[in-house]
């Protein structure tokens, strides 16, 4: 039950006086946390709306964080959301264990995957109907467990650099997300009109993983065994709309090792120079401007195996500020 709520869109706003007129501006709203109660404890969410009469869509929409990610760090991809006519909520998940039964997943994963349900459910209390539901990395794959338990809530899964590969030693997904740390840590000092964000990022990581390290290794090791791609087509059979996007260059889960993941999951062998059918590249720039070759081309994959679309971002992708970087949010927006 949420503790604040604004009008519903579909009503009209009450009138009320000019001093406690409801603020629907972005930062206002941003700077207001809600809180919702999922397994006996409360969980904090944000619901950011435009303006009722600048509001172009019924069916809001749900971002879910990545590993250590929170709303500060999404701020960007909200704020254009928003901007675009749409009524958007986000989370921080719970860093504390919450009472509920487990699902066959991880304790860790589990607590993820009841938040996301609370946060649907509270979207659809204030906008019935379904919610297009965007996941970026571990929340893509949160995003994509909390929808086969409730298709019908679903209009659209997109995912954003989710894994979409088989269950994988920890190990080796420890040694990327470390990889991708200290590639944060070196762009403090390279990215001089970025190290607002990029040291925001460093931070909310420790934050997040010191003061709950066996949770944080738990929700390493859930992530690493996880495998979406079964469910996706089962998705897609119940009417949900699946959708994803990554990262050229994305060094926690590369590009060449989802193209193998997708075909091995159906995907059909294609020639190269289509590229996937999947709106992926062969080759790219990075920022530096230097060529980047997709080591495996020849393996390729129809979305119509596992998704109704899917693309790839080429700009600044490599490192934190990925979420500061207008093409890459307007991508996200647009899908």
């Amino acid at each position: 039950m949420a503790i604040e709520t604004l009008p519903r869109p579909d009503q009209p706003e009450p009138e009320k006086s000019e001093t406690s007129k409801v603020d629907y501006s972005f930062e206002g709203q941003f700077k207001r946390r809600l809180t919702m109660e999922v397994g006996g404890k409360k969980v904090d969410y944000l619901r950011i709306s435009p303006p009722p009469e600048k509001m172009i869509a019924d069916t809001p929409a749900v971002l879910l964080p990545g590993f250590t990610e929170n709303p500060d760090l999404l701020k960007k991809i909200l704020k254009k959301l928003y901007n675009d006519g749409r009524q958007v909520y986000t989370l921080t998940y719970p860093r504390e264990k919450l009472d509920i039964e487990q699902n066959g997943h991880p304790q860790a994963q589990d607590q993820k995957i009841e938040a996301t349900i609370g946060l649907i459910d509270e979207a659809r209390s204030v906008t019935p109907g379904k919610v297009d539901l965007i996941g970026r990395s571990d929340g893509g794959v949160n995003a994509t467990f909390a929808a086969t338990k409730n298709p019908e809530w679903i209009d659209n899964l997109i995912l954003v650099d989710t894994k979409l590969t088989a269950q994988e030693n920890p190990m080796y997904l420890s040694t990327r997300f470390l990889k991708h740390a200290s590639i944060e840590g070196r762009e403090l000092f390279t990215h001089p009109l970025e190290q607002a964000y990029l040291r925001h990022g460093v931070k909310q990581g420790i934050n997040y993983i010191l003061p709950h390290i066996s949770q944080s290794v738990e929700e390493i090791s859930a992530l690493a065994h996880s495998d979406i791609r079964p469910e996706l087509p089962r998705l897609r059979e119940k009417g949900v709309g699946v959708y994803g996007i990554h990262g050229t260059g994305d060094t926690i889960f590369p590009m060449e090792g989802l193209q193998k993941g997708v075909a091995e999951a159906g995907g059909k062998q294609q020639d190269p120079e289509i590229l996937m059918g999947m709106g992926l590249v062969k080759k790219t720039k990075n920022k530096e401007g230097n060529t980047i070759v997709i080591k495996d081309d020849k393996v390729t994959a129809q979305p119509q195996t596992l998704f109704d679309g899917f693309y790839s971002a080429t700009a600044n992708i490599d490192h934190a500020s990925i979420y500061n970087n207008d093409k890459y949010v307007s991508l996200i927006s647009h899908v």
